[in-house]
């Protein structure tokens, strides 16, 4: 992996052999107003969509929240359209994992 430049890797398993590793240090406590939520998705989801476009996969109709799991299917989904539109079939990984979070 020439150039390779990242220091965590979330979903590229392939440069685990290169010592890159999924681990990472979070310092707390961090402030979480209420119905707040944590997305932590790989490359392959913020290569191709933007914030605006990961936040509306996470609202319903009416502007609430949505499901955790129909927010990870819409947000994958969404991604994966977006790389097959516009790399010949070519997807990178796709990885994303969602906490709904309430405040303490």
């Amino acid at each position: 992996f020439p150039g390779l430049g990242m220091a965590r890797s979330f979903g590229d398993v392939s440069v685990k052999d290169c010592g890159v590793t999924e681990l990472c240090t979070v310092v707390g406590p961090v402030p979480v107003p209420p119905a707040a939520r944590l997305m932590v998705a790989s490359d392959g989801v913020w290569d191709k969509l933007d914030e605006a476009q990961v936040l509306r996969e996470n609202r319903a109709e009416d502007g609430s929240l949505s499901e955790s799991k129909a927010a990870v299917k819409g947000v994958v989904a969404a991604a994966r359209a977006a790389w097959q539109s516009t790399e010949n079939g070519y997807c990178d990984d796709v990885t994303l994992v969602v906490c709904d979070l309430q405040a303490s």
